[in-house]
């Protein structure tokens, strides 16, 4: 139970989503960059003979638009990535803790009480008890249970 938790604390806390933009953004500048400068330097050879005073600004002014752009298709895509990850995690801890469930289940109905020679799931329905962590669920669920029958 406490994996799940875990993992839900980290998916949804404010603090995890604003580190993953900060990653995506400090990712998608650095490939954009990168990107725009290849382009440039690609771009630098051929047009080598034909530069003047003028075309410096339109290039600068070309080559922001264009890191601007490849920044926006990146971070999205980095951004993507990232909850794409993070949502991973996250399954992959409730499906653990439903999985550690299931198999506490499956065993209680499998094994007997060697005193009293009930079922142990019999034994752990009968005692009562609710972790103080599903006090408030349970309340809920016997209030719907309620709501419904009358």
């Amino acid at each position: 139970l406490s994996s799940a938790e875990k993992a839900g604390s980290q998916l949804f806390h404010p603090t995890g989503i604003k580190q993953m933009k900060e990653s995506a953004q400090s990712e998608a500048r650095a490939l954009a960059e990168a990107e725009t400068d290849g382009k440039s330097a690609k771009d630098g050879k051929d047009d080598s003979k034909s530069s003047s005073g003028g075309t410096t600004a339109m290039d600068a002014r070309q080559r922001k638009k264009q890191t601007e752009a490849a920044y926006e298709r990146l971070y999205r895509r980095k951004l993507r990535e990232k909850r794409a990850a993070a949502a991973s995690r996250w399954a992959t801890g409730v499906a653990d803790a439903a999985s550690r469930v299931w198999n506490l289940h499956r065993v209680l109905a499998r094994r007997n009480d060697p005193v009293t020679r009930k079922n142990f799931l019999e034994v752990v329905a009968e005692s009562g008890v609710v972790p103080e962590e599903f006090r408030v669920a349970e309340k809920r669920l016997m209030e719907e249970m309620r709501r419904k029958e009358g």
